[in-house]
């Protein structure tokens, strides 16, 4: 197993800047299905002078958890001061957990270092998504709310901004009103990481719940959302299996309303499509996942 010069660079700069910030460049994970007589190719993402870049690096691991304890090893996450203490795969989901300094870390490094893990991460056909553990506990955000589990394409790539910088923008929510039986709508102003999408924002803030008093949350906290993405102007979003046991406070198809109407309000989403662990053939009280659905504003108060 071998890696370029690169990665080299990538070891010694994680381990002067200890907070090991990483992001993704332009490659897609099709890098993993490269191989040479050095073994199948996987990209290390990493960021060098607010620039990102991508390490390549062969390996001829076969095993899942081998494989991943390599790749960590060589992004210099088995040492310095925050680190991976622990990592395995089970299910299609790569575990890491890491020391509790990871905690300390500054927000929005925090999102790239995040972003750049997973991406290298989830290059593994045996993982699709990814589960931060920090000194043994789910990690959260501020707000509390567990983070859970994340895919390579919640992340996006934007190569050319200023790793310093935080968008900003204002969203269009809908939430519950006080009857629980129409919708409000909720102007929401939000700062988040270029590198998280705009579909995972609306929904984390779905789930964290309004911000006016007026308005009620159509979600319990403990919602996970596994993945969301666009194609063709359609968001699909999959929620994790235990939302089958979720006890909604308001109407099903309210809260489901909720969501692809505050989705719709993108720029870049027509549609919604929901997926329940990635299957789509499944319905809770006459709401069928399979059907792809548009905004409607008859739910609104």
């Amino acid at each position: 197993m071998e890696g370029d010069g690169r990665v080299k660079k990538l070891r010694s700069f994680i381990l002067v800047l200890c907070t090991a910030v990483m992001f993704f460049g332009c490659e897609g994970q099709a890098a993993k299905e490269e191989s040479s007589e050095n073994g199948t190719l996987y990209l290390l993402y990493y960021v060098d002078n607010h620039t990102f870049q991508t390490a390549k690096y062969y390996s001829d691991t076969a095993d899942a958890n081998a494989l991943v304890a390599e790749l960590l090893e060589e992004m210099g996450l088995n040492e310095g001061s925050i680190y991976v203490t622990n990592s395995n795969v089970a299910n299609g989901v790569a575990y890491l957990y890491f020391n509790k300094e990871y905690s300390t870390m500054n927000s929005v490094y925090e999102v790239l270092f995040r972003a750049s893990v997973v991406k290298t991460v989830a290059q593994l056909e045996e993982v699709n998504y990814v589960y931060f553990y920090v000194d043994r506990k789910p990690l959260v955000y501020a707000n509390g709310q567990i983070v859970g589990v994340m895919a390579a394409d919640d992340f996006i790539a934007d190569s050319d901004n200023d790793l310093d910088e935080m968008s900003r923008t204002t969203l269009t929510l809908y939430f519950a009103d006080m009857s629980r039986k129409k919708l409000v709508e909720n102007k929401i102003d939000v700062a988040y990481s270029r590198t998280m999408s705009l579909e995972k924002t609306v929904m984390e803030q779905i789930i964290q719940g309004p911000e006016n008093e007026n308005s009620y949350s159509v979600f319990p906290a403990d919602v996970k959302v596994l993945s969301t993405s666009v194609r063709n102007e359609i968001c699909y979003v999959n929620f994790d299996a235990s939302f089958a046991d979720v006890k909604l406070e308001v109407p099903f198809d309210v809260a489901m309303y909720a969501v692809i109407n505050s989705l719709c309000e993108l720029p870049t989403v027509n549609r919604v499509q929901f997926q329940l662990n990635g299957d789509s053939h499944v319905e809770f009280s006459g709401f069928s996942f399979d059907t792809v659905y548009e905004r409607n504003l008859d739910y609104l108060e």
